[in-house]
């Protein structure tokens, strides 16, 4: 076989023909001439991108590198930790069917990716917590791979200083990050600081600042549909909107009640009631904070069957809960069978989560967020009517998450949205919303994320020294989520049993026997895990939006616990204790359940 096009593989892999600025998208990549920003709308098949750039990169794979265009290693890079495992999962399916070659032009592509001597066609990894002995797909530098990852931990091996790994692997993970790499940014918007970054280091790359290019370099895409700014957009155009597949999911009617309310959790609760007493069967209830989220949870659960989705879970708890219930909430799913299911969630289903919900109730937020939401509402765009409510807490005090971009939001909607029968409602489609936002945007509707620091030679000099590491060694965070990074970065806590009855000098003996995995460890910000481990008396509110701010802090007596790194190991110390770091905990402390992150309960934690 001479060659293909990409409608060809992608047949091939997925059962089905690709949408028209899927192979437009695919032709650019092949010639190298990949967008600036793909502005695509949600539930138009986004992670497909993953597919684009694997076939550019087989396409490509008898030029010579210095002339080859397509990169080696993608990284597919979103803040929000259950689409780490929901796009994952897309890019196993992928790797698997180019094994299994069971059609020429799958074949086709396996030839050519081995072309590059790996030892297979495609390598998958994630990276969703940082821990020592996790970082097996840095052990062949020629291998093509797709990693997803969030910002945190692909952004903090870019600049030396990878999370969770040893000072003499940090420059081989740099390497393999930096160097012919494509880096994918799924909802860009969320993202800036770290884009900035990203500038900074494709110019530290140019020939202005090298003299010789040693392998190709890093190359980035920002993904989103709400994405600003002036350059090149690549967009649906005419023969989209043309698609036969495509115009349902354009074209679905999304009629969003607009509400006030006391209190938010028991108001979205009581609305979830009402919409599955009208016939939905599978009710989302989206939430801004966690223990929100939780509220709403525990009131449903006794009305019906009843789930709660947040990002702050472990991997394994997560895996447990999607096993069981993703195949009841996906896009495509069959409704024979099941009975009626409602999901409490907060932000981490905002972003390429796969879910299909047939209502949706959802707390105010700013407008790119509420969009997001939406596209998970009769996602494919087959069911009849999708009925949803936006509920907003009266009271002039501003947003902790959102600022002042909720209240614009909110007086945006009711500015254009319709007055009818006593109440008054919008329609969130994914064609009209598009076209009201580009018709009448204005500025404050989003949050505004800042910018990140300015990266200077000086800065760079210093990340290149990892072992051992400058006693001058600027912080990392700042650069991947702007000026509040410090406090708001992630630190992984990890629970275990044995621990309870052994004296705290054994810890790390009894650690190193059986050292900690990313399976287990649950992603809280920094400065909620600081508080927690000090028994703070403060607030223990927690988003799942990468950066947002959390309270202050009161000191009690602090919990026993251990910052693991591998072989080395020390006493927590609130003071020592950073972005990235790996917490080990006795499981009697509590804090967790099978649904994730539970600050306030002492029962003791599960040890997986």
């Amino acid at each position: 076989m001479a060659g293909i096009e990409f409608a060809q593989f992608y047949e091939a892999v997925h059962g089905r023909t690709p949408f028209p600025w899927q192979e437009r998208l695919a032709a650019l990549a092949v010639a190298g001439e990949w967008p600036e920003t793909i502005a695509v709308p949600t539930g138009c098949g986004k992670t497909s991108v993953i597919d684009v750039a694997v076939f550019a990169l087989a396409a490509q794979s008898g030029v010579p590198a210095s002339q080859r265009t397509a990169r080696l290693r993608t990284f597919f890079v979103v803040d929000r930790r259950l689409v780490v495992d929901d796009v994952s999962r897309h890019a196993e399916a992928l790797a698997k069917a180019i094994d299994k070659q069971e059609k020429p032009e799958l074949r086709w592509v396996h030839d050519q990716l081995r072309r590059f001597g790996g030892p297979r066609a495609l390598h998958t990894a994630v990276l969703r917590g940082g821990m020592y002995r996790s970082d097996t797909w840095a052990d062949v530098p020629n291998q093509p791979l797709v990693c997803v990852s969030t910002v945190d931990q692909v952004g903090s091996r870019l600049l030396f200083r990878g999370y969770g790994i040893s000072d003499s692997r940090r420059p081989i993970h740099a390497g393999l990050v930096g160097s012919d790499a494509l880096m994918i940014v799924d909802e860009a918007h969320l993202s800036k600081p770290f884009l900035d970054t990203l500038g900074w280091v494709a110019r530290y790359q140019g020939k202005d600042w090298r003299r010789e290019s040693v392998a190709p370099g890093l190359r980035f895409v920002q993904m989103s549909a709400t994405v600003g700014g002036s350059g090149e957009k690549f967009e649906l155009d005419a023969a989209d909107f043309a698609s036969e597949s495509l115009i349902p999911r354009l074209e679905a009617e999304k009629r969003a009640e607009l509400k006030e309310c006391g209190n938010v959790a028991q108001a979205a609760a009581e609305e979830a009631i009402r919409l599955a007493k009208g016939g939905a069967d599978l009710v989302g209830v989206v939430l801004n904070t966690v223990a929100a989220a939780r509220a709403v949870y525990e009131e449903l659960k006794t009305k019906g069957e009843a789930i709660l989705l947040t990002g702050r879970i472990r991997p394994h708890d997560r895996d447990t809960l999607l096993d069981k219930f993703l195949g009841r909430m996906k896009a495509g799913r069959s409704r024979k069978d099941f009975s009626r299911l409602f999901v409490a969630a907060t932000q981490t289903v905002e972003v390429g989560a796969d879910l299909d919900f047939d209502a949706l109730v959802t707390e105010a937020a700013a407008l790119d967020a509420l969009r997001q939401r939406f596209g998970r509402l009769n996602r494919l765009g087959l069911g009849g009517g999708s009925p949803a409510v936006i509920l907003k807490k009266r009271g002039k005090e501003q947003d902790w998450i959102y600022g002042p971009a909720l209240d614009e939001t909110w007086k945006w909607l009711n500015e254009f949205a319709i007055t009818e029968g006593g109440g008054t409602w919008i329609d969130f489609g994914v064609k009209r919303m598009s076209e009201l936002a580009e018709r009448e945007w204005r500025e404050g509707l989003t949050v505004n994320k800042g910018h990140g620091p300015l990266v200077f030679p000086a800065h760079i000099d210093a990340w290149a020294q990892t072992n051992p590491t400058p006693a001058a060694d600027p912080a990392v965070a700042p650069f991947l989520h702007g000026e509040k990074a410090l406090e708001d970065a992630d630190v992984q806590i990890v629970w275990r049993a044995d621990l309870d009855e052994v004296d705290v000098k054994e810890w790390a003996t009894v650690l190193a026997a059986a050292p900690p995995m990313t399976t287990e460890a649950l992603p809280l910000p920094y400065g909620a895990a600081r508080r927690w481990l000090a028994r703070a008396l403060g607030t223990t509110a927690v988003a799942d939006v990468e950066g947002a701010a959390t309270g202050d802090e009161e000191e009690n007596p602090k919990r026993t616990a251990l910052i693991w790194m591998g072989e080395d190991h020390e006493p927590v110390d609130l003071e020592r204790l950073r972005p990235g770091h790996t917490v080990v905990v006795r499981s009697s402390e509590g804090g967790c359940d099978e649904f994730g992150w539970n600050p306030d309960s002492d029962v003791a934690v599960r040890d997986i």
